[in-house]
């Protein structure tokens, strides 16, 4: 008898502890998944390439004889489709002979098209504004040069009226500090004659650019645009495409009033000074064009009155041993 009352009593706890474990809630296990924000995938960057030939005609295919696509001016940025060609053509650009092979590129239309990668850089050019006054200066027709400077020299002063004031004296100019400085003009002696002639501003460089004439002759002139420092010159300033170059070029080979060469600038110990120069004969050195950042291309003509007219080519170049050098071709 004692044996089945324990029997029922062990079979009743049994049962009653299933029936409790069924109704408890059973717990919740808590999965920690990161959220990744689903991107949609970008296009790649292409690399631009800008045109540093003006007019430069893009093709069909590969060749020069090819079907013209496109013609583009000087500074005009491509994309590069990074397809190049895995031979070489050879093309005088400049008076420079260029051994390269050609590119694939897009215009800004759109159009693809490949473009003979010597005419081309991985960074935009810097032309003067002054280029096409010179190169009809250097061809001899002198009143066209001086029409195109005074309407190029209007429209650079109207780009700086806030900067650049001309007076009855000269000009005024104010620093981006705030303070004023005055170019006053002397002309009541003549053999100290002084006429200042506002050019251009130069604000990647921060520098103005006056020319300076005189009763025989001239020279050139920078104005910091912060301090108001002058760096005097004896040619028509040009900057290197990174800014850290200035080259100058100026022609006299026959009267000896003003310098006859080139001269180059860099910046030491915060300022523009002398690094390089070279004075000519009889030839006298026109459009200096940086075609990379540390290489100057230059056309070089006979002096005046030379019975024939001669050109040829100059180049200036950063070599391999960190010092300017100088060839002429």
């Amino acid at each position: 008898m004692k044996w089945s009352v324990l029997l029922i009593f062990l079979t009743f706890c049994s049962w009653s502890c299933k029936n409790t474990n069924s109704q408890q809630t059973p717990a919740t296990e808590l999965s920690v998944t990161d959220t990744v924000a689903q991107e949609e995938p970008k296009m790649p960057v292409r690399p631009t390439v800008y045109a540093w030939v003006d007019r430069l005609r893009l093709r069909e295919s590969p060749d020069v004889k090819s079907k013209v696509m496109a013609e583009v001016a000087e500074g005009t940025a491509l994309e590069s489709l990074e397809e190049r060609t895995d031979f070489t053509t050879e093309i005088t650009l400049r008076g420079q002979v260029f051994n390269a092979p050609w590119l694939r590129v897009r215009t800004p239309d759109g159009i693809p098209a490949w473009v003979f990668s010597g005419a081309i850089r991985d960074f935009p050019p810097t032309p003067s504004p002054y280029d096409a006054c010179e190169r009809r200066r250097m061809e001899g027709k002198y009143e066209a040069a001086s029409a195109c400077q005074q309407k190029i020299q209007a429209r650079e002063l109207k780009n700086v009226s806030r900067q650049i004031e001309p007076t009855d004296t000269g000009y005024k100019v104010t620093l981006l500090s705030g303070e004023t400085r005055n170019l006053v003009n002397e002309s009541q002696i003549e053999a100290q004659l002084r006429e200042y002639q506002y050019l251009t501003y130069y604000d990647k460089l921060g520098y103005f650019a006056f020319r300076i004439n005189r009763y025989e002759g001239g020279e050139y002139i920078l104005m910091n645009d912060k301090f108001g420092y002058v760096t005097p010159l004896q040619g028509y300033p040009r900057p290197s495409p990174d800014y850290e170059y200035v080259v100058t070029t100026n022609q006299d080979a026959e009267s000896g009033y003003e310098y006859n060469g080139i001269q180059l600038f860099g910046f030491i110990d915060g300022g523009l000074q002398t690094i390089w120069e070279k004075e000519f004969g009889e030839f006298e050195p026109w459009m200096a064009q940086w075609i990379g950042k540390r290489e100057i291309q230059f056309t070089l003509k006979s002096r005046p009155s030379a019975r024939e007219v001669e050109m040829k080519s100059g180049r200036l170049f950063l070599g391999r041993d960190s010092t300017w050098q100088w060839e002429m071709f």
